[in-house]
């Protein structure tokens, strides 16, 4: 924020915000964003008027700070590194952290999943996809082609995608077509890989066949690891949010924090809404 001034009385940009009950939101404000509004909450004051200036009875008789927060999370992946707000937390990982840091990007990222409510309302099929895209993952090394990819960003034509995976020839039609994408993208971008040197359809077939036949049967046993990371991203982001509301909860101004569930875990995994009160 920037302080700025009326040329003609001097009052400041801030003068509008007379109401003592301002509430300073962040809907679902992205990574180390939550952290700074939180930080400018629990920091920020008006700019105090001078006793020169015109504005000094309208600034006097209203609040010189914040009153409330709310504010919803998202993306704890953008928390790299992960630093502890509250003393609490920064006191009790103090003698853990000696040999790394305490939360890696493996460990955020369970944070950002969606929500358990999400995952149990999913169809079984839909589950066995994760299979389905692990399984993907082995063809590309086996062929040795580049892994890290978003395939799910891939617009795949009907017939070919993932949720059409059943059988084998079904799996080897999906493989071919993401391969096919990726050598578009991955040649769009001049890298050293030579042209001509991609793996025939042929190759793809006979590969997913055998990659096939090894792993399609372990479906559920990775949907079982997948819901075990489900509820430890659980256990992650409410390290998170206790952390964050640890940190407003040691400054003395602070007359009320809490955190309460808003949105429909359903449609927004970053439901738990933080809601604090400050005195003015």
């Amino acid at each position: 924020m920037q302080k700025g001034t009326d040329g003609a009385t001097g009052c400041s940009e801030f003068d509008h915000m007379s109401d003592p009950n301002t509430v300073f939101i962040g809907l679902h404000a992205c990574g180390k964003l939550t952290d700074r509004v939180i930080q400018t909450f629990v920091d920020f004051k008006y700019p105090q008027p001078e006793k020169s200036s015109s504005c000094t009875t309208q600034q006097n008789a209203r609040a010189t700070q914040y009153s409330g927060l709310c504010v919803v999370g998202c993306c704890y992946k953008g928390l790299l590194p992960f630093v502890p707000q509250s003393d609490f937390l920064g006191n009790l990982l103090s003698g853990l952290t000696s040999a790394g840091p305490f939360l890696t990007t493996c460990g955020l990222e369970l944070a950002q999943f969606n929500a358990c409510e999400e995952w149990a309302s999913r169809p079984t099929e839909r589950l066995l996809q994760h299979s389905t895209r692990a399984m993907l993952q082995v063809v590309l090394k086996e062929l040795q082609l580049p892994m890290d990819v978003h395939v799910g960003r891939f617009k795949l034509a009907k017939g070919t995608r993932i949720e059409d995976v059943q059988t084998s020839p079904s799996f080897a039609a999906y493989a071919t077509a993401v391969i096919a994408k990726l050598q578009q993208v991955v040649e769009s971008k001049s890298t050293t890989r030579e042209r001509g040197s991609w793996p025939t359809d042929e190759e793809v077939e006979q590969c997913c066949q055998t990659v096939w036949q090894k792993y399609s049967t372990h479906g559920k046993l990775l949907a079982c690891v997948h819901s075990m990371r489900q509820l430890m991203g659980q256990l992650v982001e409410s390290l998170i949010v206790l952390d964050r509301l640890a940190f407003i909860y040691q400054h003395e101004e602070t007359k009320f924090v809490g955190a309460m569930p808003l949105f429909d875990p359903v449609a927004s995994p970053r439901t738990f809404v933080l809601v604090a009160i400050r005195s003015v």
